[in-house]
């Protein structure tokens, strides 16, 4: 039972209401009615009876709460109408469903854009979105991108490690063609969606996702990859046909795959 001179506040009894200033807490027993709240005064003993809260609305509040809680984790606000989506799962799947339509997109910059226009576009684009999205919120590309290390990559991450260069290779990498890349996915250095090697980090992981360099319409393909894997890239991709202007034409399949 709460003490009127007590310290410490009670509970609220509405997640909703919690962060206002006149805390709603439940009534006190013998003051009002049960099913009742009430707003406590501090080193008061009277009651400020409220409208009455049954189990109905205050499950709808805690609903609502839950609601609320939920999509902050999933979503971030970007421009007013526009909502930025970081969940990767979502990103696989609308992927999935729009391989065609990204294809065709692909095929449209290459033959009608001036490369020099695209570039401005995707840099501005790159540099609002990326603004608004916090990769340690996600730290897919982690979890999904094989980066090539090349050898002052390997000097450098070995030296974050602490062991030989020969060590970190046997421990950590494998060859592909010619290129070193980890053997393991996630990345063994990623802790809590954080890099514990994040000022050793490979060339690779420091550019990602790219879209701050010179001839977008060149990479296509990798830009393609990374739409399934990157909310930053996600975004930038779909804005950019908007901003071009650009429609989805029925009946129009993959593209191929050269250039």
């Amino acid at each position: 039972m709460y003490s009127p001179n007590s310290s410490k506040r009670p509970e609220p009894c509405c997640p909703i209401f919690s962060g206002r200033r006149r805390y709603i807490t439940p009534c006190l027993p013998g003051t009002v009615s049960p099913g009742s709240c009430i707003k406590w005064r501090q080193n008061d003993t009277t009651c400020c009876l409220l409208k009455p809260v049954n189990s109905m609305v205050q499950a709808i509040c805690e609903l609502l709460f839950a609601v609320i809680t939920f999509s902050k984790k999933s979503f971030r606000r970007g421009e007013p109408g526009m909502v930025i989506e970081i969940a990767p799962e979502k990103l696989k799947l609308i992927a999935a469903q729009k391989e065609d339509e990204n294809w065709d997109f692909r095929s449209f910059l290459k033959a009608s854009i001036a490369d020099k226009k695209v570039d401005s576009l995707v840099h501005r684009l790159y540099k609002d979105i990326s603004s608004q999205i916090d990769c340690k919120q996600c730290a897919n590309c982690c979890r999904e991108c094989s980066p090539v290390l090349h050898d002052k990559d390997i000097t450098r991450l070995s030296q974050g490690a602490g062991i030989p260069v020969s060590e970190f290779r046997e421990k950590y990498l494998k060859k592909v063609e010619n290129d070193y890349v980890f053997n393991q996915k996630p990345c063994p250095f990623l802790k809590d969606n954080l890099c514990t090697q994040y000022s050793y980090r490979p060339d690779d992981c420091r550019s990602y996702p790219h879209l701050h360099k010179k001839g977008f319409v060149f990479r296509l393909i990798g830009v393609i990859d990374n739409y399934a894997v990157c909310p930053i890239v996600f975004h930038v991709y779909e804005k950019l046909k908007k901003e071009l202007g650009w429609k989805k034409r029925t009946g129009f399949g993959r593209m191929p795959t050269y250039g």
